[in-house]
């Protein structure tokens, strides 16, 4: 897991947001997964451009209620701040 990116993009925002780090492989588990579910769909030829639009929304959606979840909302806003900042 060391050497893949996500992990480690985790792994940076968890120290950067201050959220403990026994958070870091429960968060890492929820992007990976929404990830792979992301590509699933940008790689159905059956849902047109729209459908695959409104699902990637649904599963970021779903994204950030786990993250939640795992966090606790304050945490969570901090964690968010981090991985918004350009």
């Amino acid at each position: 897991m060391l050497q893949d990116p996500l992990y480690r993009d985790v792994q940076a925002s968890v120290e950067q947001s201050g959220a403990p780090a026994d958070k870091i492989l429960p968060l890492y588990e929820i992007n990976r997964a929404t990830e792979q579910e992301k590509q699933t769909i940008r790689n159905d030829v059956a849902l047109t451009d729209e459908q695959k639009a409104q699902k990637l929304e649904t599963v970021q959606t779903a994204r950030e209620n786990a993250l939640r979840k795992v966090l606790g909302e304050e945490i969570y806003q901090r964690f968010l701040q981090q991985n918004t900042k350009p």
